[in-house]
């Protein structure tokens, strides 16, 4: 699986927490260049840096509404599917 790194200089200027960068860093390291998905659980988000799900889902948010070059770094969307009701986070960057 194909991986994609952070290799833009200008996301230290953005007014992003230690614990946003580092939750971001790791989305980009799961994200899979061949099929452009990334992949995002909560639930391995909150194993790696000690989180709550709601402390995830928070920070997920605050990652959304954050903008570069007029884009947010992470955009959610609401998937109705046959049986459930999804939360599809999807990363711009």
């Amino acid at each position: 699986m194909s991986k994609f790194y952070l290799t833009d200089p200008n996301i230290n200027t953005l007014p992003l927490t230690d614990l946003q960068f580092r939750i971001y860093q790791y989305l980009c390291a799961q994200y899979n260049i061949k099929k452009h998905q990334a992949f995002i659980r909560i639930v391995n988000i909150g194993g790696q840096f000690q989180l709550t799900k709601d402390e995830v889902q928070e920070e997920l948010i605050k990652l959304s509404e954050i903008k570069h070059l007029d884009l947010p770094l992470i955009s959610i969307e609401q998937k109705n599917y046959i049986s459930k009701n999804f939360t599809l986070w999807v990363l711009m960057r």
